[in-house]
């Protein structure tokens, strides 16, 4: 009898951790993503809370929008670490599905299954991918470097989900907020940045 017990006991703690392996990786599912190699994206995904992202699951992708992030010189980790940091609540929230750094390094933030706080606008943040750029003034240029790695990432996404350059769009153009500041006042310049992700996309949708 005292043997059945234990084996029972033994059962149910083997039942528990696997209950426990189950949620975490149901939790976690659309956390990783098979990035190509060149694109070189380290995966660190930002806490969920109520004031970074909870969890509620994108709807279909109509958008890739870019921002930038208003922190002249600041690096992707500490943007990152920023994000990261709101999950303790500090009245205010916000994220972003990608950040792009000053060496065109790529870091992960959010799921890609899941909604993003980064465009002003619910309805908006539902149907897209977000991506902030760190530049190193406040002009708001992004870097050669950085410029690189975005146009590798915004083709990749237009791949995925079936884009054109026609569903790259500004913050700007969600809630006509300066973002990405350069960008919004050098609209040739913009459409210039569309245009060379052109060949890296689907014909159409």
């Amino acid at each position: 009898m005292i043997t059945l017990v234990i084996i029972a006991a033994v059962v149910a703690a083997v039942l528990a951790v696997v209950a426990v392996k189950v949620s975490i990786d149901s939790k976690n599912a659309g956390a990783t993503t098979d990035f190509p190699k060149e694109l070189n994206v380290q995966t660190m995904i930002i806490k969920q809370s109520d004031f970074t992202y909870d969890g509620e699951k994108l709807g279909e992708i109509q958008n890739v929008v870019v921002h930038y992030t208003a922190n002249p010189g600041s690096s992707a980790v500490a943007n990152r670490n920023y994000f990261n940091s709101l999950a303790d609540g500090h009245g205010v929230s916000a994220s972003a599905h990608f950040i792009i750094g000053l060496d065109g390094e790529i870091i992960q933030c959010v799921p890609l299954d899941c909604v993003s706080w980064a465009n002003g606008k619910m309805e908006s943040n539902r149907h897209s991918i977000t991506i902030e750029c760190c530049h190193p003034d406040d002009s708001g240029k992004f870097n050669e470097k950085t410029l690189s790695s975005l146009r590798a990432l915004v083709g990749w996404l237009c791949e995925k989900y079936s884009l054109t350059s026609d569903d790259v769009i500004r913050h700007y153009d969600v809630t006509g907020k300066d973002c990405p500041r350069y960008f919004v006042a050098h609209p040739d310049e913009w459409q210039a940045f569309k245009d060379s992700v052109n060949p890296l996309t689907s014909q159409g949708k």
